[in-house]
């Protein structure tokens, strides 16, 4: 398709040049062939805000990714990083530079990669960031580099561009991390940002949203996180009537916190609630108000408390006490704890309501 023209402000467009020049010493980038000027699939390269109130360029893939088939596949997941710690365990966290930068483009499909800066045309020749596919494409083969130092008896995390290293002792975990950085950078080329690496052993590293704790053997939000969610919490008023933006953004910062704090499912099921009978009822505009109930106002202060967030989560299986069994369904419900077993029919007031109301 041809390029669409987009006007700049001259300060965008210097700090536009800025970038492919850089992109262009990386290698990521290069110029379309004079005789193919024009053609094929061009997307628009623009500047969009960053969380430090800067920014950074950005290429929008939207319209090439309507025609990419969406695979499914598994990435790491905090669970799993928190089952594999043991305590005492010393860990680094490595954080990789322009990671995707080292995965090329087949030459014949870089013309489906092409942007205007200016008047001067380019395209990727490495994957870019926006693809449907490149989380996929990313993790299926760095999956093959942290096989091969498992087989070196590295016992390590990967998640994307951060990859959490763990050892018994902190000799142990410095002997890996050279292992690591020495396929890393010279095997395989790659550089690690070392402002965003925890490469000091330490027993309480940040790592993918969660700081984890070896010694307590506890898992703890960020305190960012814990901040902007008691930032956001006041506005969320009995009766109160809140766009969907910032409701959806509260609701999945505390959807964060359900593996680092306990009871954290139960203080949000009512603002998600009141998200699903308003607001996705109409389509779900994010400019669409909701009105917040008394009980999901209450339910809100208790992220207010800072008790609630000090203790974090346990890292060791606990066995229960007591387990409490029971189901419902259109026709009725029943319950069961050990021997003790209860049964009701639904009454005609509750037939029509969702299933996950009878159940709740």
């Amino acid at each position: 398709m041809p390029p669409s023209f987009h006007p700049l402000s001259e300060d965008h467009l210097v700090l536009l040049r800025q970038e492919v020049a850089a992109l262009l010493a990386k290698g990521a980038i290069e110029r379309v062939p004079v005789p193919e000027v024009g053609h094929d699939c061009y997307s628009h390269y623009f500047l969009i805000p960053k969380k430090d109130k800067g920014l950074r360029p950005n290429l929008d893939l939207r319209d090439l990714n309507y025609f990419l088939k969406k695979e499914k596949f598994k990435m790491l997941t905090l669970a799993q990083v928190l089952s594999a710690l043991d305590p005492e365990d010393w860990m680094v966290v490595l954080n990789l530079q322009y990671a995707y930068f080292h995965i090329p483009i087949l030459p014949a499909h870089s013309r489906y990669l092409r942007f205007v800066v200016g008047h001067e045309h380019f395209q990727f020749t490495v994957l870019p960031f926006g693809l449907t596919s490149d989380l996929r494409v990313f993790t299926k083969v760095m999956a093959v580099v942290a096989a091969h130092l498992r087989r070196l008896g590295v016992s390590i995390l990967p998640y994307l561009d951060d990859w959490l290293l763990k050892a018994p002792s902190p000799q142990t975990v410095v002997s890996h991390l050279q292992t690591t950085a020495n396929l890393l950078l010279h095997q395989l080329g790659y550089t690690i940002n070392v402002p965003k690496s925890h490469l000091t052993p330490s027993q309480m590293p940040p790592f993918i949203g969660a700081v984890l704790d070896t010694v307590r053997f506890r898992a703890y939000s960020p305190q960012k996180r814990v901040q902007d969610i008691q930032a956001m919490i006041p506005i969320f008023q009995p009766w109160s009537w809140v766009s969907g933006r910032p409701t959806l953004r509260l609701l999945g910062l505390l959807a964060s916190c359900i593996l680092l704090v306990t009871h954290a499912r139960w203080h949000m099921w009512a603002l998600r609630w009141d998200l699903k009978f308003q607001w996705a009822q109409h389509q779900g505009n994010l400019s669409d108000m909701v009105q917040i109930s008394e009980g999901t106002a209450k339910d809100l202060q208790w992220w207010l408390s800072n008790p609630n967030w000090v203790n974090g989560r346990s890292l060791s299986l606990l066995q229960p006490d007591l387990s409490i069994v029971t189901d419902a369904s259109l026709l009725g419900w029943d319950g069961h704890m050990g021997e003790a077993e209860i049964s009701g029919l639904g009454s005609p007031a509750e037939s029509g309501l969702h299933i996950n109301m009878l159940e709740f």
